[in-house]
Parts: C-alpha cells; sequence; structure tokens
C-alpha cells in the first residue's frame, strides 16, 4: 500500500526538469531545459507527496484510555495525479518533437 501511495505521487517528467534532476540533451534541445526551469513553459506541477494529517483529540479520560484518533486524507485524487502526469508527458513530447521539427 505504501509503495501504491509513492508511485501514485511521484513527479511528473517536467517537474523533474525544473528541479534539475532530469537532464536534456543540450546539443539536441539547446534551450528547452532553461525555458522549463525559468517558467517560460507553463505547466501544472504533480502535488507533492503529502501524508494524510492525523489528530490525537483527549477528552480527558483517564490515562489508560486511548486518545481518540482522526484521520484526514490529502485532497488530491489519484485520477487527478495521473491526469497531470500525462498532460506533462505529452508536453514534453510537443516541445521535443517541436525542437526536432525547427532544427
Amino acid at each position: 500500500d505504501e509503495l501504491n501511495s509513492r508511485l501514485l505521487n511521484r513527479p511528473g517528467p517536467l517537474d523533474l526538469i525544473q528541479h534539475n534532476i532530469l537532464h536534456l540533451d543540450k546539443n539536441e534541445y539547446p534551450n528547452l531545459e532553461q525555458a522549463i526551469q525559468g517558467g517560460q513553459i507553463p505547466f501544472k506541477p504533480t502535488s507533492l507527496p503529502r501524508r494524510p494529517l492525523i489528530f490525537h483529540e483527549y477528552t480527558g479520560l483517564p490515562a489508560s484510555c486511548k486518545p481518540k484518533v482522526t484521520r484526514i486524507d490529502s485532497l488530491s485524487s489519484s485520477s487527478n495525479v495521473h491526469q497531470i502526469r500525462l498532460a506533462q508527458q505529452q508536453l514534453l513530447l510537443e516541445l521535443t518533437s517541436n525542437e526536432q521539427q525547427s532544427s
């Protein structure tokens, strides 16, 4: 379950380029990496993995009683994250194919 959660919240390709983790070939795409990192190419970032908020409510009962735990899951849905990552992949493919055609 933890692995699925991590895979679900992994960053998209444009997020990786923006944070200087994934690099493009500078000979093939000379200005594309700088444009993505500089914010010249707008894209919706994949949400960062968020742990659910957990609250422990103490009701003043004796110390032997366990506190009531309330868990609030993160607001992002799995399908939304998948759609954002897919849109980033499509945009990257369009950008790289446009660079190849203009060369």
